[in-house]
């Protein structure tokens, strides 16, 4: 019998990749490292049910993203500091416990990051990419 929590696990690592894939080549070389290393990790986490990342430091580690790449936000530069911000938070956040809220903040992220595609990319894929986030979403809400 296949649990339901390995299934929400493995649904969750699907419709990040569905978010962030169509971003990934726009983003810093560090949120690209950061990010795939994050899901592995963090599915092998779930697996074991062992987690590097408290709550309290988890937060931390948030709030230090966000004040990188505050920073660099300007006129000129608005959309990529913020998808590097959003996938580094999804980042976290797959390395963390999860319980229900975090799932819906993983989803969110995840839309966040495929919503900001359209904003550097034009892509076809969007399209597909969209109605499989969101099959994935509401398979994760049931």
């Amino acid at each position: 019998m296949v649990r339901i929590r390995s299934l929400l696990d493995n649904l969750t690592v699907a419709v990040s990749l569905f978010g962030v894939l169509p971003v990934y080549l726009y983003l810093d070389l560090p949120t690209q490292i950061v990010f795939p290393l994050a899901l592995l990790v963090g599915a092998r986490c779930d697996r074991r049910g062992e987690y590097f990342l408290t709550a309290r430091s988890a937060t931390i580690l948030s709030l230090l993203v966000f004040a990188v790449y505050a920073f660099q936000i300007n006129r000129d530069d608005l959309v990529e500091p913020v998808l590097n911000v959003a996938v580094l938070l999804l980042s976290v956040r797959l390395l963390t416990e999860k319980e229900g809220r975090h799932f819906l903040q993983i989803f969110l992220l995840s839309g966040f990051a495929l919503a900001g595609s359209s904003l550097v990319t034009l892509s076809l894929a969007f399209l597909p990419l969209m109605v499989l986030l969101v099959t994935g979403v509401i398979f994760g809400l049931i």
